[in-house]
């Protein structure tokens, strides 16, 4: 059979054909050429799903990343950079306060969620029990990296304190028999 010529070059935007939906990557066609898109190309929020909200058939634009002679790879969140969370580093500059929410708690510290897509790295102490998934607060930025994409977090206040958020789990525990 002769040779198909590509017709997908890498940094194309166009629209592909969702054809296969997993949870390791969407499959998907343009123009008769197979192509494959990485979960953590979905969606500049890597907390939503996007293959959750994805069927088949579905039409979807998408910035061609790189191709070979079987397939090309692909990204819709960077077809649509106008949604990129750190589209303006200005937004997260030293000394500003913004809200956020700690997602994760590690032996070193804290990651605290300050938008869609945008999240910092709080340092403390070892063995410091002050912050818990899910607390709020405002946090001060230390420093930023536009180019990795990363904050350093110098300080959170929390906006619930913990005597309120004690005595709502007291609460739970009492009015309810656990809180489990």
């Amino acid at each position: 059979a002769p040779l198909r010529r590509k017709t997908t070059r890498e940094g194309d935007v166009t629209d592909a054909t969702v054809t296969a939906v997993h949870d390791f990557g969407i499959e998907s066609e343009v123009d008769g050429e197979h192509g494959f898109i990485q979960p953590v190309e979905m969606d500049w929020d890597p907390e939503r799903s996007a293959s959750a909200n994805l069927r088949v058939g579905q039409v979807i634009r998408v910035l061609v990343l790189a191709t070979t002679p079987s397939r090309f790879f692909a990204s819709p969140k960077r077809a649509c950079p106008d949604l990129d969370p750190w589209r303006d580093p200005e937004k997260f500059c030293v000394g500003s306060r913004h809200p956020g929410t700690v997602v994760s708690v590690v032996e070193w510290g804290y990651e605290v969620k300050l938008a869609a897509g945008v999240s910092g790295m709080m340092l403390s102490a070892p063995d410091v029990d002050r912050f818990h998934v899910g607390d709020q607060g405002v946090i001060e930025v230390g420093s930023v990296d536009p180019d990795l994409r990363k904050i350093e977090v110098t300080s959170m206040t929390p906006t619930v304190e913990k005597s309120e958020r004690f005595g709502k789990l007291m609460s739970c525990a009492s009015s309810s028999g656990g809180c489990g």
